[in-house]
């Protein structure tokens, strides 16, 4: 099953009981294992990208704008000599299509790279939030002088139980007397949960814009550049080369085969791996990217690989600029395709969040018609506490979200930016 269906449709499915269950749950579960502050956690912390990917794409997006972008450009690029001795496709203007091709995709990176950086800040801001309210709720709730009537009511009556409660309601005949709201307590528990509900339905929005810009990047990825690069390598390759070239070639052309393989094999074990969020009880986050032993182990197995890829590859640019340059970008575009593939799960599992936390806090808002007296007021606290207190360690771990990126871009510059082997 797609992890997007998946997610989707489980919150749709969900009873309110579930939804609360989730409110309380699925944000501290997901910004455990995004921040690998659990054992089992074999990726390393990131919300969307880790420090690794974001260097992975960063290398792509340098090399895409690197690649000449006009005519006379890539004639120095190329250095064919005569034109006319090479193969149909061969032409410069050839070439100048795949690379205007794959500039242009480089270029919607940054935009998107800058949405995704500010993440873990507006994570930050939204936990912070959602303390000061719940702490405002909560003096609210202190205030209030029918739940201090009500909480001498069970004293007096030794009451431990909603149903020791009932029975004295029973027994006296009476509805619990003096326990009823003041007048303008419903409005400014309205008041509150509007403002949460605002926050909450803008960071939402916010996520399903940056998935549908990885989405519109991935698509372009998947269906035009990686197809282009393939058919341009293959009629370079179909062109007479040296013997010691062409062995080279062939290993080369058998590894990114193998790298194929196991990319499609890491993606089905993840996409396996959607049972796996039942452990957590918390159906709708795809948890195989973070905790799928097996997934992580063919991820380990295909990185091997595609570190040998580049090897060769460095080793076949001094026989062959063209098409080692072509495999240079084949292996970006390879690396790639599984930087977007777990990119795109983990925005899946942070829209599910703000899914689950939007629809509690709108069927909340719903449901203030029916908090009338403070016995009911205190049923919603205490469910309306567990909701709120997992913030107030998530504003502190989405420290580690924004320190990904420092980090990765110190590294970047530091050991790449300067740095013209692929």
């Amino acid at each position: 099953m797609n992890p997007n269906t998946a997610t989707e449709n489980t919150v749709k499915n969900l009873s309110y009981e579930e939804i609360i269950y989730q409110a309380q749950n699925a944000p501290k579960v997901l910004t455990s294992v995004s921040a690998a502050d659990q054992d089992d956690v074999s990726r390393a912390p990131g919300l969307l990208l880790t420090k690794e990917e974001i260097i992975s794409i960063k290398r792509y997006e340098a090399a895409a704008l690197e690649l000449p972008s006009t005519l006379e450009d890539v004639q120095n690029y190329l250095n064919y000599g005569d034109v006319n001795d090479v193969g149909p496709g061969l032409e410069y203007k050839n070439f100048l299509d795949l690379f205007t091709l794959t500039r242009n995709h480089a270029l919607q990176w940054s935009p998107l790279y800058d949405e995704m950086k500010l993440t873990g800040t507006k994570l930050r801001i939204f936990a912070h939030s959602m303390s000061v309210y719940g702490d405002s709720i909560t003096q609210l709730y202190d205030g209030i002088l029918s739940v201090k009537k009500l909480e001498k009511l069970l004293e007096v009556n030794q009451v431990e139980t909603l149903a020791q409660l009932k029975e004295i309601e029973v027994n006296s005949g009476e509805k619990f007397p003096d326990i009823e709201l003041e007048k303008d307590t419903k409005k400014n528990l309205g008041s509150y949960l509007s403002t949460i509900f605002d926050k909450v339905k803008n960071n939402l929005e916010d996520t399903q814009n940056v998935h549908k810009e990885l989405t519109d990047f991935s698509d372009t990825l998947h269906n035009r550049v990686v197809p282009k690069i393939k058919t341009q390598l293959q009629l370079v390759s179909n062109n007479s080369v040296q013997a010691d070239i062409e062995v080279l070639k062939s290993a080369i052309d058998a590894r990114s085969l193998l790298i194929d393989e196991k990319s499609k094999e890491y993606k089905a074990l993840v996409e396996k791996s959607i049972s796996n969020a039942l452990s957590f009880n918390l159906p709708g986050l795809v948890m195989g990217i973070y905790v799928g032993v097996e997934a992580d182990g063919v991820r380990v197995e295909r990185n091997r690989l595609s570190e040998a890829q580049k090897l060769d590859i460095e080793k076949l640019s001094k026989k062959d600029k063209t098409l080692a340059s072509l495999h240079h970008m084949k292996r970006y575009l390879q690396n790639l395709q599984l930087v977007t593939f777990d990119a795109d799960v983990a925005t899946q599992n942070l829209r599910h969040v703000w899914n689950v936390i939007y629809q509690y806090v709108k069927q909340s808002q719903s449901s203030i018609d029916t908090i009338n007296d403070a016995l009911s007021l205190g049923l919603f606290m205490a469910e309306f506490k567990l909701v709120i207190d997992p913030w107030r360690h998530i504003e502190k771990t989405a420290d580690i979200f924004i320190t990904v990126f420092k980090e990765a871009e110190e590294e970047y510059k530091k050991n790449y930016i300067n740095d013209n082997q692929h």
